[in-house]
């Protein structure tokens, strides 16, 4: 008896605090808890748009609502008169890029790109959009824009991010002539691949289209190594608005060949003499746009990538996750990006 008693007891207790804690309806508080106070405002005015063409800065009205992207891309910008969760969209009939946060303002460059990556299309189709922003428990702001021409990534803000390469002499780093020379950096073969080749083609082009980097390597035993290039990028920090490598994010298409399994991406940085690397095999049919951090890429202890004083890019072909005697791996378009990749999907 005694048991069931106490037992009673802790029952009794426990219905107590569940009835004295549902005094006050939940719902009655999440609401003023998240919104504003109430002498927030908000308006049109209040949100910022630049239209970015290069150096040059317009607002969004100066510009005549057009952003054309061949140009550059739009500045998104604005200060709350207090710390609001916010979220803002920018979208068509199709397609939408989705930003939010909780924060006292916002700070967003744009330069065409939705959520998901359709396979083709870098960047929305030209025509109507809009910008939308919601504060919680607040009324939307919107901007109607139109958007015309095709983005090169030419003029990218340092805090958007940098076009390192895409072998169509555009980039920060970009190849001088038509052809691999010895000016383009260091392009070699692994042990016992011949042949061996390096070499730009525009046959078969990724989704940025034009030209691209082709390996092409053969051994006489299979091999999980058969050659790679790199480049100097000394300088590249100061084209990158951020030093924190888990928020950096390197994306570049790559393509092997259907009838040639086991092929692998295999990309790199090097930084003061030591190779940050990482490798996955290529599963895909067809190019592929890839994106990971900085500080996914590893040296060969394990540690990760720190620092964007980076001196060269390094592309491999290689064989993952078997060894094999002939490869064929492309690379295109090696670009980094502030905050999240350059399709979140």
């Amino acid at each position: 008896m005694k048991n069931n008693s106490y037992l009673d007891k802790i029952a009794f207790g426990v219905m107590s605090v569940f009835l004295l804690s549902s005094c006050d309806p939940p719902l009655d508080t999440v609401g003023p808890s998240i919104c504003p106070s109430g002498d927030f405002t908000f308006t049109s005015a209040d949100l910022k748009v630049d239209v970015l063409e290069g150096s040059s800065v317009k607002t969004l009205l100066a510009a005549g609502n057009t952003v054309d992207l061949s140009k550059g891309g739009l500045h998104i910008h604005s200060k709350f008169s207090e710390i609001v969760s916010w979220e803002l969209k920018v979208s068509n009939d199709t397609e939408e890029r989705t930003f939010s946060g909780k924060s006292d303002s916002l700070d967003i460059f744009w330069y065409g790109q939705g959520n998901k990556f359709d396979g083709k299309n870098l960047q929305f189709a030209a025509g109507n959009a809009s910008i939308d922003l919601e504060v919680v428990c607040a009324d939307i702001v919107s901007k109607k824009f139109t958007i015309s021409g095709k983005q090169n990534f030419k003029t990218l803000s340092k805090n958007y991010g940098v076009l390192i390469r895409d072998w169509d002499k555009n980039g920060a780093f970009p190849i001088s002539e038509n052809t691999f020379s010895s000016s383009d950096g260091w392009a070699g073969n692994g042990s016992g691949s011949n042949p061996f080749e390096f070499e730009y083609y525009n046959t078969d082009p990724s989704p940025s289209g034009g030209a691209y980097g082709k390996f092409y390597a053969v051994t006489a035993a299979p091999s999980y190594y058969m050659g790679g290039t790199s480049f100097p990028v000394s300088g590249i920090e100061d084209n990158i608005g951020s030093i924190n490598t888990d928020n950096l994010y390197l994306n570049i298409f790559v393509k092997a060949d259907d009838d040639l399994p086991n092929s692998g991406s295999q990309v790199g940085f090097q930084a003061s003499s030591v190779n940050y690397i990482l490798t996955e095999s290529i599963t895909w049919s067809g190019w592929k746009l890839i994106s990971h951090k900085l500080s996914d890429y590893k040296s060969p202890s394990g540690d990760p990538l720190s620092t964007t004083v980076i001196d060269n890019i390094i592309l491999q072909i290689g064989a993952q996750p078997l060894a094999v005697s002939e490869l064929i791996v492309r690379y295109d378009f090696a670009l980094i990006t502030v905050g999240e990749p350059l399709f979140k999907e």
